[in-house]
């Protein structure tokens, strides 16, 4: 981890558990140039300062490298969410009131 972190960037124990999710190969075959787990700091940071991404500090990746992902990203999670939204909404048809909380 870098010496100079905000508030906002991950701890190991949340990087292991979101790393698995993060995608690691660029489309195009080529090598990472920026460390995900810093770009994923810097979507984070943006997300809960509200920060314009021309502010984005520079301890952080380049913004295109951020936005590049950010934006791939956000497109697979809205997939993500909504195959998952259709799979409870068809389990709950199906099983009615059978259905419990997991708390």
């Amino acid at each position: 981890m870098d010496a100079c972190s905000y508030a906002t960037d991950l701890t190991d124990a949340e990087w292991a558990l979101l790393a698995p999710l993060v995608p690691r190969s660029h489309p195009a075959g080529r090598r990472q140039t920026y460390p995900l787990r810093r770009i994923v700091d810097a979507i984070f940071y943006l997300l809960r300062t509200g920060a314009q991404w021309r502010l984005l500090p520079h301890e952080y990746p380049p913004r295109g490298a951020v936005f590049y992902h950010y934006a791939e990203d956000t497109d697979e999670a809205v997939h993500l969410v909504q195959s998952e939204v259709v799979q409870a909404f068809r389990f709950q048809a199906v099983h009615g009131s059978e259905v419990k909380s997991s708390t």
